[in-house]
C-alpha cells in the first residue's frame, strides 16, 4: 500500500477507522533500519550465532505498522508467527532445527485425485511441500537444520510456503465443497456497503467494456490492440482497486499470463480467451464475489523491484498509440491506455516509492467516480466534469513532501500539466512522471 492507503483513511469519521486499501502488498519499501537488521542477520549467521540471526531476520520481516510478524524466545525455543493474506504461518526453532507450517484448509474427506494433485504440485516447490497433518488439515511445511538455515534460504523458503498457501486456499475451497476454511480469524472484514460498491463497480466496468467493443464505431477487428488495451486496463485496475482474493484474483493473473505468454497466438485470439475469463467473473454470483472481498495483512510482496527507467521505457513505448487514439477521438481507448500504464506497473513492479505514490494518485483521478462513491470525504478531483487543479496540485505536493528527504532530487514539475480533460491531463501527467529525477540521498 502507498501513501494514499493512509492519507484517505476515514480518520475524520468517529464511527470508522477503515483504511483505503489499494493494490498488492510490497515489502520493497522498508525503512533503512530494516536493511540494517538484514545485514546483521547475515553477519550473525556467519558467526554461527543462529538465535541472534533469527531475531534480526524476523525484525527485518516485521512491518511495525501492520504487526504482521510476532516472535518470542523462551527456554531456548524460538517461536514465530507470520501473516500472509488469509493465511498464518507458524513455526519454531531450537538449537538444531527450524520448522514452519501453514494450514491451508480442513478436509472432511480424502479424494485420491485431489491428493495426487497436491503431491504433483510438490515438484514445483523449491523449499516447502504439501502435507496432511494429524487432524486431516492440508498444510505446507518447511524444515531445515539451523546451521543450514541462512537468512537468504529462510526468507525465500518462508515466502514460498506463505504465498503459495495464501493463493491456494480460496481456489481450493471454491473448487472442492468438502474443504473448509481454517485459521482465517486474522483477516479484516469490510462493510457490506463497501462490498456492494466494489461488486457493482466490477460488474459495471466489465459490461461497459463489452458494450464499447460491441457498439463502437472503431473497427476492433482491424485494431485488436485497442481491445487488448480495454481488457488489460480493466483487469489490472480491478486488481488494484478492488483487491479481490481467490477466483477473481486468479482469473486476473490468468489474463495477464494469456497476454504475455510467448506462444504463437495472435492478439485477436488472446482477446477471445481473455473475454471468456471476464465472462466467468461477470457470471459469478454476488455472494461468491462478496466472499472474496476482505482486507488482509501480508509479510511478503510478490511484485518485483523496478527502476524509474522501467516506467520511462513503458511510457515511451505507449505514447505514440495514446496520441493516435486521442487525435482520432477514441476517448475510451485512450483513457484505457493511461489506466493500463498505471495499473500494469502497480500489478507487476515495486517502483520507487515517489513514483508508486504518483501512479496511485493518477488512478484515483482517472477513476474519480469510483473513489467518490467509496470515500466521499476524500478530494474528488473532478467536479461537474472539470478537473480540480488546486486539489490535484495539493496531492502532488503531499507526495513531494513525503518523499523529498529520501529522494532529494525528486521535484514533480507541475507547470506543464494540462487540465482540458482526463485524457489530456493523463498524458501530461505521464510526461511529468517520465521527467522525474529519482536519485536517492547518498
Amino acid at each position: 500500500m502507498g501513501i494514499f492507503s493512509q492519507l484517505f483513511s476515514k480518520e475524520n469519521d468517529p464511527q470508522s477507522t477503515a483504511k483505503l486499501y489499494l493494490g498488492r502488498y510490497s515489502d520493497a519499501y522498508k525503512l533503512a533500519e530494516k536493511y540494517h537488521h538484514w545485514d546483521e542477520a547475515v553477519k550473525k549467521f556467519e558467526d554461527q550465532e543462529y538465535m541472534s540471526s533469527l531475531h534480526l531476520l524476523f525484525n527485518y520481516l516485521r512491518d511495525d505498522d501492520e504487526q504482521n510478524v510476532h516472535f518470542t524466545e523462551e527456554d531456548g525455543i524460538f517461536r514465530f508467527e507470520i501473516l500472509q493474506g488469509s493465511k498464518k504461518l507458524v513455526g519454531y526453532a531450537n538449537d538444531t532445527l527450524l520448522k514452519a507450517e501453514v494450514k491451508i484448509a480442513k478436509t472432511k474427506e480424502l479424494s485420491i485425485g485431489f491428493l495426487r494433485r497436491l503431491v504433483e504440485a510438490n515438484f514445483s516447490l523449491k523449499y516447502g511441500r504439501y502435507a496432511l497433518d494429524e487432524a486431516q488439515n492440508i498444510t505446507m511445511v518447511f524444515d531445515s537444520y539451523l546451521l543450514d538455515a541462512s537468512p537468504y534460504k529462510l526468507y525465500y523458503a518462508l515466502k514460498e510456503i506463505a504465498t503459495h498457501a495464501d493463493k491456494l486456499d480460496d481456489l481450493l475451497l471454491d473448487e472442492f465443497e468438502y474443504l473448509e476454511h481454517i485459521n482465517t480469524g486474522h483477516t479484516i472484514p469490510i462493510s457490506e456497503k463497501e462490498k456492494k460498491i466494489k461488486y457493482d463497480f466490477l460488474q459495471r466496468e466489465i459490461q461497459s467494456v463489452f458494450e464499447e467493443i460491441n457498439t463502437s464505431k472503431l473497427n476492433y477487428d482491424q485494431y485488436p490492440s485497442a481491445v487488448s488495451y480495454l481488457y488489460l486496463s480493466l483487469a489490472y485496475k480491478l486488481d488494484f482497486l478492488i483487491r479481490p482474493e481467490g477466483f477473481v484474483m486468479e482469473s486476473i493473473e490468468r489474463m495477464h499470463r494469456i497476454f504475455f505468454s510467448s506462444d504463437q497466438k495472435t492478439t485477436a485470439e488472446k482477446n477471445k480467451l481473455v473475454r471468456k475469463e471476464l465472462n466467468k467473473i461477470a457470471n459469478r454470483t454476488e455472494e461468491q464475489i462478496y466472499g472474496e472481498l476482505y482486507h488482509t495483512v501480508s509479510s511478503f510482496g510478490i511484485t518485483n523491484p523496478a527502476t524509474h527507467e522501467r516506467l520511462v521505457n513503458l511510457i515511451e513505448s505507449e505514447m505514440a498509440n495514446l496520441n493516435w487514439y486521442m487525435e482520432n477521438n477514441h476517448t475510451k481507448v485512450a483513457k484505457s491506455i493511461i489506466v493500463y500504464l498505471c495499473s500494469y506497473c502497480l500489478f507487476n513492479y515495486a517502483l520507487p516509492k515517489p513514483e508508486r505514490d504518483l501512479l496511485e494518485l493518477l488512478i484515483r483521478i482517472m477513476e474519480h467516480e469510483y473513489f467518490s462513491e467509496l470515500h466521499p470525504e476524500a478530494p474528488a478531483f473532478v467536479e461537474n466534469g472539470k478537473l480540480e487543479y488546486r486539489d490535484i496540485k495539493k496531492e502532488i505536493d503531499k507526495v513531494y513532501r513525503t518523499n523529498k528527504e529520501k529522494y532529494p532530487y525528486f521535484k514533480p514539475n507541475m507547470k506543464h500539466l494540462q487540465y482540458n480533460d482526463l485524457c489530456v491531463f493523463g498524458r501530461s501527467y505521464l510526461h511529468m512522471l517520465s521527467a522525474l529525477d529519482l536519485r536517492k540521498k547518498h
